[in-house]
C-alpha cells in the first residue's frame, strides 16, 4: 500500500542516515533505514516506533506511508560497517561478507564472494597438501584478495563520505543525470566488470567537479 512505488528501487539520502524502497512484487514493499551506529540506543527501545517515526517525519514519504499496512514485524540489526583486516588464521579463511562489508548502494558482495572463492580455491588445495599447516598459501591468499578488490573498497569508502552529505550526494547525482558516460562508468565499476583504476584517477574526479550538471 506503499504509494508512488515503480520497479525502481529508491533510495533517500537524509543527514542523519538514509532509506530504501523497493517492490518485491504482489504489492508487497520492501523499506528499510540505515543510520549511524550512534543512534543504536533509539533503535533498541522501540524500533517499531523509530521505523514509523522516520518515514512519518520524512516530507518527501510521509504521504506515500499514510494507507500503508506493515505485513512482517519490523526488525533491526547491525552494526554492519566492519572487515576483517586480516582474512585467514591458521587453518581457516574468510571469504565475502564474513571478512568485508558490503554497503548496499556500492553493493555486488555476491560477485566478491565469488571472485574471493576462486582466489581461495587454489590456495587452499595448496594449504591441504603444505607441511606448515597451510599458513604461507593462506597468506597468499589474503595478499591475492587485497590487491583484486583494495580499489572497489576505495571507492566504497568514498561513496560513504558522500552519503553524510546530501549536498555532495545529490551534486554527484545531478552530473551522472546529465553526463551518461560518467553513468555508465559508475555503474560499471559498481558492477564490477570496470577495473576501480577508470575512476580512481585526477581526470574522472575532476570531470565529475565540473561537468555539465555539477553547478545546476
Amino acid at each position: 500500500g506503499i504509494e508512488g512505488m515503480s520497479e525502481v528501487g529508491e533510495i533517500h539520502l537524509e543527514s542523519d542516515g538514509y532509506s530504501g524502497v523497493a517492490n518485491v512484487g504482489g504489492g508487497i514493499t520492501n523499506a528499510a533505514i540505515v543510520v549511524p551506529a550512534s543512534r543504536s540506543a533509539e533503535l533498541a527501545g522501540d524500533h517499531t516506533a523509530f521505523f514509523d517515526t522516520w518515514f512519518s517525519s520524512r516530507p518527501q514519504l510521509a504521504s506515500r506511508f499514510a494507507n500503508a499496512e506493515r505485513v512482517s514485524p519490523v526488525r533491526a540489526t547491525g552494526p554492519f560497517a566492519s572487515a576483517a583486516k586480516i582474512a585467514w588464521a591458521p587453518g581457516a579463511a574468510l571469504v565475502g561478507d564474513a571478512a568485508d562489508f558490503y554497503d548496499p548502494i556500492t553493493g555486488e558482495g555476491v560477485y566478491a564472494a565469488l571472485r574471493g572463492g576462486e582466489l581461495l580455491a587454489g590456495q587452499a588445495a595448496k594449504a591441504v597438501r603444505a607441511n606448515d599447516g597451510g599458513n604461507a598459501a593462506l597468506k597468499d591468499y589474503d595478499a591475492a584478495r587485497k590487491r583484486e578488490f583494495s580499489g572497489k573498497w576505495k571507492i566504497e569508502r568514498l561513496i560513504g563520505m558522500s552519503l553524510v552529505s546530501p549536498v555532495a550526494m545529490n551534486r554527484i547525482a545531478r552530473v551522472l543525470a546529465a553526463n551518461k558516460d560518467m553513468a555508465d562508468l559508475f555503474a560499471g565499476v559498481a558492477g564490477d566488470f570496470i577495473p576501480p583504476r577508470e575512476i580512481l584517477n585526477p581526470r574522472f574526479f575532476l570531470k565529475l567537479a565540473f561537468a555539465r550538471g555539477a553547478r545546476a
